[in-house]
């Protein structure tokens, strides 16, 4: 059986992709990597929270095979360039490196609707 990584599993994506995978027989164990609890239990669920610029302390002992990330946030939220990039970019660049390194075989990444690098949106 397979052991599935979530980051981002509180967000609108994430929470819907967490219970999706929850439900999915394909895997034995869920582990989501999030900031703060959502109050979900569920027997194949491992909650941790998790300090996204350096995910390998929270995934010590964790052989992930799928790692689905859905970190993202706003500007308005960031308030900065440099915050929105490290969310945007750096954490989940840090994700899919640390988790290659683990083994995981998939790493699959949900961006904005329409991401385009000549947008005038940050």
């Amino acid at each position: 059986m397979k052991t599935a990584v979530v980051a981002g599993a509180t967000g609108l994506v994430g929470s819907e992709l967490l219970t999706q995978l929850l439900n999915n027989q394909r895997y034995s164990r869920v582990v989501a990597l999030i900031r703060r609890d959502s109050g979900l239990t569920h027997p194949k669920l491992e909650k941790i929270i998790a300090d996204f610029s350096d995910p390998g302390k929270a995934l010590t002992g964790i052989r992930p095979h799928d790692v689905f990330c859905c970190l993202g946030t706003t500007m308005a939220k960031a308030r900065t360039k440099d915050s929105f990039y490290e969310v945007d970019f750096k954490y989940p660049m840090t994700l899919a490196k640390t988790t290659h390194a683990l083994g995981a075989r998939q790493f699959l990444l949900v961006s904005a609707l329409g991401a385009n690098k000549n947008s005038s949106i940050y």
